[in-house]
Formats: structure tokens, sequence, C-alpha cells
């Protein structure tokens, strides 16, 4: 069994520079970094994970993304 998402998500903020092109290069970078750390320090399979990027921002957002493991009943 399964706990629902709300029970399953955890929430980090980065905070950046306001310049965009700067700021999208911190956003790549971490999410590069956090691929890596899950794969390589941690060890989890990288076909289990996968970026979902958000349709919906926050008003204070330029972008944002969940990691998704695959379960055995899918991500």
């Amino acid at each position: 069994m399964y706990r629902t998402r709300e029970f399953e998500q955890m929430e980090i903020e980065y905070f950046v520079p306001a310049d965009a092109d700067e700021a999208m290069k911190h956003f790549e970078q971490r999410k590069s970094d956090s691929m890596k750390y899950r794969t390589e320090i941690i060890g989890i399979s990288e076909e289990n994970l996968r970026f979902k990027d958000h349709d919906k921002l926050a008003h204070y957002a330029a972008a944002a993304t969940d990691v998704e493991y695959r379960f055995p009943r899918g991500f």
C-alpha cells in the first residue's frame, strides 16, 4: 500500500539571482546535481527516476520540477 502523494513529497526551494538567464543556469545545475546524487551516491537506477516539470508555478517562480520514482505500479 502506498500513501497518497501529499504524504510522499518533500519540497525544497532555492532562491537564485534575479537575472532570468543566470537563474535558469542555477536551476539546470541543481537538477543535474540532484540526479547525480540520487544515481551515483544513493545508487538508484536512473531508469527509475524522472523529472516532471510543473505546469502551474508560484507567482515568484520561473521554473519548478518534481523528481518522480518508478514504483511497480508506475511513476
